[in-house]
């Protein structure tokens, strides 16, 4: 049982100091900044977006309602209209 449970440590932290590295070796990897990505477009989420648009934080809000994005839309945060799948 520790034997077991030091490979799986092991296997875990060599994987994580490591995988960084290989996926920018094989091209997976994004070098640009990562953003922020709000899903719903309550008034709330509206507002967070805004301030975080205007600090320079890549944002994107994303709701199934062109209308509930309309505060998002004039304020020039990016938004993105999610429509609704069934399966």
């Amino acid at each position: 049982m520790p034997l077991t449970f030091s490979l799986i440590v092991v296997t875990v932290v060599l994987h994580g100091l490591s995988i960084a590295r290989w996926g920018r070796l094989l091209g997976l990897a994004s070098v640009d900044r990562n953003g922020v990505l709000v899903v719903g477009a309550s008034p709330w989420c509206s507002d967070l977006c805004k301030q975080l648009h205007e600090l320079g934080v890549p944002v994107l809000l994303t709701d199934n309602s062109w209308q509930r994005l309309r505060k998002a839309r004039l304020a020039n945060v990016p938004v993105f209209l999610r429509r609704n799948s069934v399966c």
